[in-house]
């Protein structure tokens, strides 16, 4: 495919999803949020990069009414869905989605929460 200047550079709408009225989640929030099921899963209907927190980029997901703050250490993982037009594709379609696992974190001695990406 030829390169394209105008589709690599002009800010386009990737998801089909109005997160207007969205509020910001932690994952720990959402964990609680289904009892601790680390079964549970969340349809990913938008994947964001926010640049502009106090630290570095940290990705952001929109589920169904809200946003959900990742670990920024899944900011490349991230980056690379928002490039695969494929996967933009299956969100779009509903296919795309993740649950959330706690486990404890030896260095600082606490609770952490990730994700394991699913197929819906």
């Amino acid at each position: 495919m030829a390169f394209s200047f105008g589709k690599k550079y002009n800010v386009e709408r990737k998801f089909d999803i109005d997160t207007s009225e969205f509020e910001y989640y932690s994952l720990e929030d959402l964990y609680d949020m289904v009892g601790g099921d680390e079964n549970a899963t969340f349809e990913i209907r938008g994947i964001y990069i926010n640049s502009k927190g106090k630290f570095d980029d940290a990705p952001v997901l929109a589920i169904e009414d809200r946003y959900v703050n990742l670990p920024a250490h899944l900011t490349g993982a991230c980056s690379a869905m928002l490039q695969d037009d494929q996967c933009i594709k299956a969100i779009n379609e509903g296919k795309c989605g993740f649950s959330v696992y706690k486990y404890h974190q030896k260095r600082f001695d606490k609770d952490c929460f990730g994700v394991r990406w699913v197929d819906l």
